[in-house]
């Protein structure tokens, strides 16, 4: 039997939409100006790119810890090509994975690990997009934590 998840969405000023979901918790949405919003928070689309980094983000933490990895800070930057005509659905989507730390610490085929693993077993927002049959790429860099 699956599990069901609910949200229900509030409209606050003009466009802003406010959502809950089982978690409890709020997250407010709005469009820039020239639609008819406030520009006041995350637009929809920019939260589901977010959700996509959070859910391979928080997979791919969880991993290397579990492995013990020797790192102080994973940071993630994910760049979309969207297709011009609506519904402006990505066309490609490209993660570059970015790991602090020192670089002759930690072991590189545990991060291609722990990325692989994510993307290709734990990460259902990764398998929703890629079930859309919209490529994901991946790639990632070991650096020095900055100041």
């Amino acid at each position: 039997m699956s599990k069901e998840l609910k949200v229900r969405l509030i409209q606050g000023d003009g466009l802003t939409l406010l959502a809950k979901s089982d978690s409890n918790h709020w997250i407010v949405f709005d469009t820039s100006e020239e639609y008819g919003g406030n520009s006041g928070a995350i637009k929809p689309f920019e939260a589901f790119i977010a959700s996509l980094g959070s859910c391979t983000g928080m997979d791919v933490l969880s991993i290397l810890n579990k492995m013990r990895v020797p790192f102080q800070r994973l940071l993630i930057e994910i760049t979309v090509q969207r297709v011009e005509n609506h519904s402006k659905i990505p066309s490609h989507i490209d993660i570059i994975y970015i790991i602090e730390g020192n670089e002759k610490e930690i072991p590189t085929e545990k991060i291609e690990h722990a990325i692989s693993l994510s993307q290709e077993k734990y990460c259902s927002v990764s398998a929703v997009i890629k079930k859309a049959g919209i490529p994901i790429e991946w790639s990632y860099k070991i650096k020095s934590p900055s100041n």
